[in-house]
């Protein structure tokens, strides 16, 4: 059977797209698939959509998204290493056609037939013709290069397979079969690329107001219901008005597809099949939105916004807000049938509600959906209202992109509990036994996390609510806590610079802009921390770790004599162009005091400084920066057992994570007294100390967890000894 693979591609100094159509020249089961990949030639975001013949006149539409975190260095890094934007882009697309078809594919050196080449219709436009015979697509020597180098192919023999590279972070965007039709529509009329036989006899129209309820219909929904020359086609598309939400599952169900082409009535078989009841199906008909689908937060935005302060700042959490409708099925099953949403308001508020709140308190922290929302009884809007009043926001505003912006506060004020409260509790005790700690293991850390959750919310009935009151009073707490925790008095660890986190290689000198202000490249941790200081944020606590290996680069844009800062930088590693004495590196954030959006002065000083930095006006030490990422790489890969024998390393690793005043008495009673004062409730609000904790069984085994041989000597001093002093695991009146 003999395949035609054409490529067209279009590249400028910003962007690449190319698109690869598969063409049959055969007669038998021809087939119409097509990929395009765009990439951000900066920041190496790619994003991948791909026409996958299903058999149908529709193709399935398939998009996925990836950030460039290959293994041996980010897209942007490939593409400056030799490999010229033109191979890179032909490589992924022909990798993701030939594994979307289950074709492997051959270089020109060792393919049996002749491959041939379209012209060069302009300096930035190819169109390209790749040979496929007997099931072997055959590729250029540059190409099969570049794909192999970047993981996107690899080498068997005389085979080439294509390959997703280990590593890859993939994001999948839901697409609508709509979408999918509409990009045929354009391929056969800007590049006349051929249609499946059908195609032409599918209104378009019809399809979309018949699933207009439906977030993304399959290709077989928009035949089914576009296909007006069946003479089903008035039956399906009244089935289809009579449950809007529905209509995916009535074209797609082979039970329910049978009673609507006979004219049967479907409710007992539709109530079967989602485990609804008539109740609940009668209160649903009158919904005609689909359930939220677009995300909240696109790849590599910020998860930027309002907080209960009015400050519009980022989040480390990114909660992208989508919900399927099975989950939703599920869910409203296990609820009276009269607290089903039964009109567009309150099926709003309700889908809100469990895609930006709900649902991620699940994923998170495994608390199910009916139990965080069992406090609602049916009322959405009232209990939107309520939220929307614990985290002290204006309810007109508080819509899904809100909610998920204080859920992602609920999640930095439950980690920050851990970090400032019950990691060190813990950890003195264990150096208070003389025992060594523990490396701060990602599956320990989230165990911490979640115990701090569970103890933030208590006993409550009302647990969204109740987090979210917690995260109002946090927020409002957090200049408060960075104050308690940079105190100058810290313990200066003696070890070697390699592997501290005191300072790191500098990127570049500083920079002064026209307007009179200063870039300058923070490079110690006491330097992020006084940051953190001037900007009322989050760097000297957060990004030590960050910076000192190498993932990023602090920048502060400060007055003439550096006393000022007016906002901080997060640059991406940078790598050298591949001609040119520039580089890339993206800017990641670049935010003033307390998160807010820069001025102008500063984000003038900025382009300027950015602009000089990427053309090589402003030298940059990649080779030392990069050198220094390998090695603490590498001194992360050290043997685990060698580095849990090194006590040194593990109080330094411990300091990366809880910052370096963790050890600190006078810190600790600080920070414990801002949580116990301003946020927590009762019984830990009355709470002397943080000891107070020890009543938990979840911290105890924590704890244990953490040092068993500290857990076992704390129980033989509390059977030998009775001196009336607050032991572990025991509850007294005097510590609260």
């Amino acid at each position: 059977m003999a395949y035609s693979a054409t490529t067209k591609l279009t590249i400028n100094e910003d962007k690449l797209k190319v698109a690869v159509w598969l063409i049959d020249d055969s007669d038998d089961l021809p087939r119409h698939d097509s990929v395009r990949v765009h990439i951000n030639r900066h920041s190496g975001c790619a994003r991948i959509e791909s026409l996958i013949d299903v058999g149908l006149p529709i193709l399935h539409l398939e998009i996925k998204e990836f950030r460039p975190t290959l293994d041996n260095g980010t897209i942007v890094e490939l593409l400056a290493d030799g490999l010229t934007a033109k191979q890179f882009g032909e490589a992924v697309a022909i990798s993701v056609l030939a594994t979307n078809v289950g074709l492997f594919c051959t270089d020109s050196a060792s393919a049996t037939g002749q491959v041939a080449y379209g012209e060069v219709d302009d300096e930035n436009c190819w169109q390209d013709d790749d040979q496929l015979l007997n099931g072997q697509l055959a590729i250029t020597n540059d190409v099969a290069e570049a794909g192999i180098k970047a993981k996107f192919f690899v080498r068997q023999g005389e085979r080439i397979e294509p390959f997703t590279p280990d590593g890859i972070d993939v994001d999948g965007v839901k697409e609508s079969a709509l979408v999918g039709a509409s990009m045929m529509l354009e391929d056969w009329a800007d590049n006349n690329i051929d249609l499946p036989d059908g195609f032409r006899d599918i209104d378009l129209h019809k399809a979309s107001e018949a699933l207009t309820a439906v977030v993304a219909p399959s290709p077989l929904a928009v035949e089914y219901y576009g296909d007006i020359q069946s003479t089903n086609h008035e039956r399906r598309i009244q089935a289809a008005m009579a449950y809007p939400l529905f209509a995916e599952l009535l074209a797609t169900d082979s039970t329910l597809r049978s009673l609507v082409e006979v004219c049967q009535p479907i409710a007992t078989a539709l109530g079967e099949r989602t485990k609804l009841s008539r109740g609940h199906l009668k209160r649903l008909k009158k919904i005609q939105s689909p359930l939220p689908n677009e995300r909240l937060f696109q790849l590599r935005e910020e998860a930027m916004g309002i907080d209960p302060l009015g400050v519009n700042r980022t989040r480390r959490h990114r909660i992208t807000g989508e919900l399927g409708l099975q989950q939703t099925l599920d869910l409203l099953s296990g609820y009276p049938a009269q607290w089903a949403p039964d009109n567009e308001e309150s099926w709003i508020a309700f889908a809100e509600l469990v895609s930006a709140c709900a649902m991620p308190i699940l994923d998170k922290f495994g608390i199910q959906l009916n139990e965080v929302l069992s406090a609602t009884r049916g009322d959405w809007k009232g209990y939107k209202s309520s939220l929307a009043r614990a985290y002290d926001a204006n309810l007109s505003e508080f819509d899904r992109r809100a909610i998920a912006l204080a859920t992602a506060d609920t999640f930095e004020m439950v980690e920050d509990f851990a970090r400032c409260v019950i990691f060190p509790l813990l950890l003195t005790t264990i150096t208070d036994a003389n025992f060594n700690l523990p490396i701060p293991q990602q599956d320990l850390r989230e165990r911490g996390y979640d115990i701090a959750f569970r103890v933030i919310i208590g006993k409550a009935k009302n647990i969204p609510v109740a987090l979210f009151k917690a995260a109002r009073d946090w927020a409002s707490r957090v200049t408060s806590l960075c104050n308690a925790e940079n105190l100058e008095e810290h313990e200066k660890t003696k070890f070697n610079v390699r592997k501290d986190v005191q300072s790191w290689p500098a990127l570049a000198d500083n920079f002064s802009a026209s307007n009179g202000l200063v870039i300058q490249n923070l490079t110690s941790a006491p330097e992020l921390v006084e940051e953190g200081k001037r900007m009322e944020n989050c760097v000297g606590r957060t990004y030590q770790t960050k910076a000192w290996t190498g993932k990023c680069h602090i920048f502060s844009v400060r007055s003439n004599d550096l006393s000022q800062s007016f906002s901080t930088i997060e640059l991406s590693p940078v790598s050298t162009k591949a001609t040119g004495d520039g580089v890339y590196g993206s800017i990641l954030q670049h935010k003033a005091k307390r998160n807010r959006p820069p001025s102008a002065s500063a984000n003038i000083a900025v382009f300027q400084w950015h602009d000089a930095l990427l053309s090589g006006k402003l030298p940059a030490a990649v080779e030392e920066t990069q050198l220094w990422r390998n090695e603490m790489e590498e001194l992360d890969a050290i043997d685990g057992r060698s580095r849990a024998s090194d006590p040194a390393y593990a109080r330094v690793s411990w300091m990366s994570v809880l910052g370096r005043n963790w050890t600190n008495e006078t810190v600790q009673l600080k920070l414990w007294e801002e949580w116990k004062t301003h946020i927590l409730h009762k019984p830990l609000a009355q709470a002397r100390s943080p000891n107070f904790l020890f009543t938990r069984k979840d911290v105890r085994e924590l704890l244990e967890r953490l040092s068993p041989y500290t857990v076992e000597a704390m129980v033989n001093l509390n059977s030998s000894e009775s001196s009336g002093e607050i032991t572990m695991g025991e509850s007294h009146d005097g510590d609260c």
